[in-house]
């Protein structure tokens, strides 16, 4: 397991003129293993810090580290980062299966290997008993 590093982090968003400051030199340390909770009021900074470490957002300054590796500059498809936000973005089109399949199957996963990832996937987040469903027959628990 990956520990994770934030050196000095800082985004901005808006004109020169009037800038809002997301994220201000934010440094911190998640030893491997560690459980991370991000709190705070709304427009606080949390959905930033975890679209910049997911690689979703290129900081304006600062560096995110995976363990000894600076992956600041990788693409968020090389990062292998997870992130469920509370309101996820699920393809109305695809079933429970299309959807946990999509990003082992952007990665190059084809046939029975694609098969056994999703249903592994499924059974760790306990929704391998609805496969088969579209995201609008589901709560909103079971979509998140």
């Amino acid at each position: 397991m990956t520990a994770l590093r934030l050196e000095a982090l800082a985004k901005r968003f808006g004109s020169s003129r009037a800038p809002v400051r997301a994220l201000d030199s934010i440094t911190l340390a998640v030893a491997a293993g560690e459980f991370l909770t991000v709190v705070g009021p709304s427009g606080s900074g949390k959905t930033t810090l975890l679209r910049v470490v997911a690689g979703l957002e290129t900081p304006d300054a600062g560096r995110v580290w995976f363990g000894d590796r600076d992956v600041t500059a990788l693409p968020t498809r090389r990062r292998r980062v997870g992130v469920v936000f509370a309101h996820g973005a699920l393809y109305p089109h695809r079933t429970v299966a299309g959807n946990v399949a999509y990003g082992p199957r952007l990665d190059g996963l084809r046939g029975a290997a694609l098969a056994t990832r999703t249903r592994e996937v499924a059974a760790a987040l306990h929704v391998d008993e609805l496969l088969d469903r579209l995201p609008g027959g589901l709560s909103s628990g079971q979509a998140q």
